[in-house]
């Protein structure tokens, strides 16, 4: 049995605008995350990637729990809940695990920037 990454240097790069407005730091943060789900998939399935083409994270399952800025206001981390659904009509499956991770970013320019490694995908040769 070998065990090789298929992609070593995959990365999560977004750069998305905060909503206008003189509301709390956090709370656009919150409200940029929300409005962009979509685009975090890419690091959520990855961190429950079990090699079955029939396990899916719903956008509409991911969520945000908190988010915590750093002293100075110009980084912190989101608290992101998410369910990951496993599906087999064939085996009458159909199961739902409920996940959670931080989302480190850092603000620039009134943009909210996330930049971080995606885990590797392993793929296992028996």
């Amino acid at each position: 049995m070998t065990d090789t990454a298929d992609h070593c240097e995959d990365r999560l790069r977004l750069d998305l605008p905060l909503p206008a407005g003189n509301g709390p730091i956090a709370a656009g943060v919150a409200s940029a995350l929300r409005d962009h789900r979509a685009a975090l998939l890419p690091l959520l399935e990855r961190l429950v990637d079990t090699g079955e083409a029939g396990v899916t994270v719903p956008v509409d399952d991911i969520g945000i729990d908190t988010v915590t800025l750093d002293d100075d206001g110009a980084a912190g981390v989101a608290e992101l809940r998410y369910v990951a659904r496993f599906f087999a009509g064939c085996r009458g499956l159909d199961e739902r695990d409920r996940h959670r991770t931080a989302l480190p970013f850092r603000i620039d320019d009134g943009r909210l920037r996330i930049d971080l490694a995606l885990p590797i995908r392993w793929q296992v040769d028996l």
